[in-house]
């Protein structure tokens, strides 16, 4: 990293803990929580987006390393990720497709 992540990655790492062992204890195996359900799923989509952020971060240093060690530009490597990132959802999607029997379907995008 070129920076360590700031201090609110580790708070919100820390109040996750706590909601996921408060969540373990005080929900029945056979039943989701009954209570508070906004407040987790606000609580997970923030932190979704923060691991997003942190491994986005780590892929982009990791790229930066490649790049200096085969000799890379590092425009060229950020625009074949890109590329990836891109093509990714479709080929799942098409994927998916294909598995329900519609072959021509997933062929066509």
């Amino acid at each position: 990293f070129t920076e360590a992540p700031p201090i609110a990655f580790y708070i919100a790492e820390g109040v996750a803990l706590i909601f996921a062992i408060m969540t373990w204890l005080m929900t029945p195996l056979n039943h989701g929580p009954k209570r508070g359900m906004i407040i987790y799923s606000l609580f997970s989509f923030l932190l979704s987006i923060m691991w997003i952020w942190f491994i986005a971060n780590i892929l982009i240093d990791l790229l930066g390393v490649l790049g200096l060690i085969l000799g890379f530009k590092t425009a060229y490597l950020g625009i074949t990720v890109l590329a990836w990132g891109n093509s990714v959802g479709d080929m799942m999607a098409n994927s998916a497709v294909a598995k329900k029997g519609f072959a021509r379907m997933a062929l066509t995008g």
